[in-house]
């Protein structure tokens, strides 16, 4: 019990610097941007924009195959922008969704909105996790004939498919709960920018 008490002192810490404002405001707008960016990239891979969750959801070497042929010498564009804005993305997202469960949970936050608190963050280091795993997967392909010919590891291509979709489900459930925080307390705003980021990661569940 003592080894963690540092840790959850930590987190609480983290839980009062994160409730306020300072912190929300700027990563929304800065993941704004990020999103705009992406869809600008996503041209580049191919010209009706990349769709990312085609690689996310594969779960096959097959799928993953099919998907990487399908971009083409789009490929290494694809790469760039995960080097660029991938790793970047997910501090936005955790920082800003974080912020909104601290701000939502009130103060002097119980076990669970520490949980909650914590769940962005565990996010982005499985968006990392991720980002690795599909640039190993690609490092030899630089060109549309590469690109139809590379084999894939079909366990990396699951690992990274598993932690794209707990990513997803961390995300859901902190902006779920997020939300029901901000009802509890009637924070009619909060309540709006949690539905908001919920409908923004929900693709995931019918793309």
């Amino acid at each position: 019990m003592a080894r963690t008490r540092p840790f959850r002192a930590g987190i609480n810490e983290g839980y009062r610097r994160s409730a306020t404002l300072w912190v929300l405001i700027p990563a929304l707008v800065v993941m704004l941007v990020f999103v705009v960016l992406f869809e600008v990239t996503g041209r580049m891979v191919e010209p009706g924009g990349a769709d990312p969750l085609v690689l996310q959801k594969a779960f096959t070497a097959e799928r993953f195959a099919r998907a990487v042929a399908a971009w083409g010498d789009g490929v290494e564009q694809f790469k760039a922008s995960l080097v660029m804005l991938d790793f970047a993305f997910p501090l936005l997202y955790a920082a800003g969704l974080a912020s909104l469960v601290a701000l939502a949970g009130g103060p002097s936050p119980g076990r669970l909105r520490l949980w909650l608190f914590a769940l962005p963050w565990g996010a982005a280091a499985l968006d990392w996790l991720e980002n690795l795993s599909h640039l190993w997967l690609l490092a030899d392909v630089h060109t549309a004939a590469d690109a139809a010919t590379v084999t894939y590891p079909g366990v990396l291509v699951f690992a990274a498919s598993l932690a794209a979709m707990a990513k997803f489900a961390l995300l859901l459930g902190a902006a779920a709960g997020a939300v029901g925080f901000a009802l509890r307390r009637r924070c009619w705003w909060a309540v709006a920018v949690g539905l908001v980021l919920f409908a923004a990661f929900s693709p995931v569940l019918w793309a």
